[in-house]
């Protein structure tokens, strides 16, 4: 006949586990903790997780925000370079002048770009003060930037104004404003001279007389 008696190593039998209220709250608390247990290594695990993907994050801002930067500097840097070549356009940029349409014939051509720190005066004799080959006209052309930062003639008024020359108005009312001749004749010492084209010839000749 088979022996169900659990038996021990000392081949005696094992004496029955009694459970008592005490057991139970131990197997309860045995149990609870280790669910703690397993509760505080997820939650250590989680905040590992978060933190890595925080530092990723960040990293990723700072990457955003350098790019960012540099293509900033980039498109100011290309602005800067484009309006410096539109100005040096603007500024280098030679007026045509026929010869065929001036008042006089000329040999060559100097231009005076004038702003407000331009001194008409001093760049006219610095002009007539080079070196000039006897019987040789330079013509002597002032020019003035437009609203749309294009060369234009400087008109004779404005001219006038800007080298602190005062001209009795009935002249400048009697000539074309736009179509006068300032030049230089080549000489043992170099001779300026001026031309104006008159519209009204008797007030003209009253205005340069009251001159």
């Amino acid at each position: 006949m088979e022996n169900n008696i659990d038996t021990n190593q000392n081949g005696l039998e094992d004496t029955p586990k009694i459970r008592t209220f005490q057991s139970d709250i131990a197997e309860a608390l045995k149990q609870k903790q280790g669910s703690v247990i397993k509760i505080a290594v997820a939650e250590n695990e989680r905040k590992q997780t978060e933190r890595v993907a925080e530092k990723k994050a960040k990293k990723s801002n700072i990457g955003f925000i350098f790019g960012g930067i540099i293509l900033l500097l980039l498109t100011i840097g290309v602005g800067f370079f484009l309006w410096k070549k539109n100005q040096t356009l603007v500024y280098q940029a030679p007026v045509n002048v026929s010869k065929n349409s001036s008042l006089v014939a000329f040999d060559k051509a100097k231009e005076i770009f004038v702003d407000e720190n331009t001194n008409t005066v001093s760049e006219l004799v610095k002009i007539a003060s080079a070196d000039q080959i006897v019987g040789e006209i330079t013509k002597i052309i002032f020019t003035e930037q437009d609203d749309t930062k294009q060369k234009k003639i400087l008109p004779l008024d404005v001219l006038f104004q800007k080298s602190n020359i005062e001209i009795p108005q009935s002249v400048l009312s009697s000539v074309d404003p736009n179509n006068y001749f300032v030049g230089t004749l080549g000489e043992s010492s170099n001779e300026r001279f001026l031309i104006l084209k008159t519209t009204a010839f008797a007030n003209t000749f009253a205005g340069l007389l009251e001159w």
